[in-house]
């Protein structure tokens, strides 16, 4: 089989593949893999000292920002440095590069000298793997479905970081079994990806994510994650993540200051309670939002979908009074951002307009 032919996404196999530095494909190669790597190599390796990026759009439009080359290259390093990769190492490549997550896999790959292979497919990356890996970057979405279809594909994989939003708990739960060491990311783009991880090697009832080393963090009045990282050209960014600080260096994340729900004088923070039925082992999807209510300035709703069988009112038994949604609505299906977590307004929006809902208590 030729090279052209293995690095189409859906070539039959990868065990003929030879993982290689990027520098060593052809254009043409590469625009069959990701029609936008030869568009960022390019202009990675122009004179200019900046790139522009695209921000994700998970909590709005997506928009492009600006970001120094240098700081770039100073994130790719840190990473490295951390996993101890080098020009030993082979990194899998299966995110889009439109998005920083697929940029940083290139920069750290180009940084390390080391070789890089590019999975058959973003939807299912391990499909096709049959040869060890030193690092995979995967989004939460990818995960799931990768131990769904290919959990045997994780024996090759020495370390996996997973960015991109939560990890289910039954998902963690099967991390911790994995032979893989496992991290949970945290990052945007204005941090050119992650800053803080956490290993999973045990199921955590409070997640701490710990700063890579050069980053500190502190809180504002608002509880606000405000981050300060010289060598990426950050001194002081304060983000919409709500988190309860365990010290300058470690945090547990517990929503968006843009999510927060104002009902009655008390904040609810939609993540955590969406945190709080995961551990009940339902594997549904679900959001909690909210709805404008004269009496309580906000109410709480719960959005699902129409093949739900849960019974949620058995589920909010060890739930307070103000946890409990006033309304549960549902959808045919849920809106879904490019990178696959789920669109909040436009799935509210659907919600609404379809008007299909139920008192958890009737």
């Amino acid at each position: 089989m030729t090279l052209s032919g293995i690095i189409v996404h859906y070539f039959p196999k990868m065990s003929s593949i030879l993982a290689k530095n990027i520098l060593l494909y052809t254009n043409e190669q590469l625009e069959q893999i990701d029609s936008e790597l030869p568009i960022f190599l390019n202009s990675w390796k122009n004179s200019s000292k900046k790139i522009e990026v695209r921000t994700s759009g998970s909590t709005g439009n997506p928009k492009i920002i600006e970001l120094e080359k240098s700081a770039v290259v100073n994130s790719a390093k840190a990473t490295n440095l951390f996993f101890n990769l080098t020009k030993n190492s082979i990194f899998l490549h299966c995110l889009p590069v439109r998005f920083i997550a697929g940029k940083m896999m290139v920069v750290r790959a180009l940084q390390a000298n080391g070789r890089i292979l590019f999975a058959s497919s973003f939807a299912n990356p391990l499909e096709n793997l049959n040869q060890p890996i030193d690092f995979c970057a995967m989004t939460a979405h990818q995960l799931k479905k990768s131990i769904l279809k290919n959990k045997d594909k994780f024996n090759w994989i020495k370390t996996l970081i997973i960015g991109g939003g939560p990890i289910e708990k039954d998902v963690e739960k099967t991390l911790v079994s994995l032979p893989s060491r496992c991290f949970h990311t945290f990052g945007m783009t204005e941090t050119i990806s992650h800053f803080a991880v956490r290993e999973i090697s045990t199921v955590q009832q409070k997640p701490i994510f710990k700063c890579l080393p050069n980053v500190t963090i502190k809180t504002n009045l608002n509880h606000q994650l405000i981050v300060r990282a010289e060598h990426l050209y950050i001194k002081e960014l304060i983000t919409n993540d709500i988190v309860e600080l365990i010290d300058a260096n470690s945090f547990v994340w517990k929503g968006r200051i843009d999510n927060v729900i104002n009902s009655g004088g008390i904040k609810i923070h939609p993540e955590e309670l969406e945190k709080k039925i995961s551990l009940k082992n339902t594997s549904e999807k679900f959001i909690f939002d909210k709805l404008k209510d004269d009496l309580l300035g906000e109410q709480l709703i719960m959005i699902t979908n129409n093949q739900s069988k849960t019974d949620f009112a058995s589920v909010f038994n060890s739930f307070q009074q103000h946890e409990i949604p006033k309304r549960i609505y549902k959808v045919n299906e849920f809106a879904y951002t490019e990178n696959n977590k789920i669109d909040r307004p436009k799935s509210k929006e659907i919600a609404i307009n379809l008007n299909k809902w139920y008192r958890p208590y009737q």
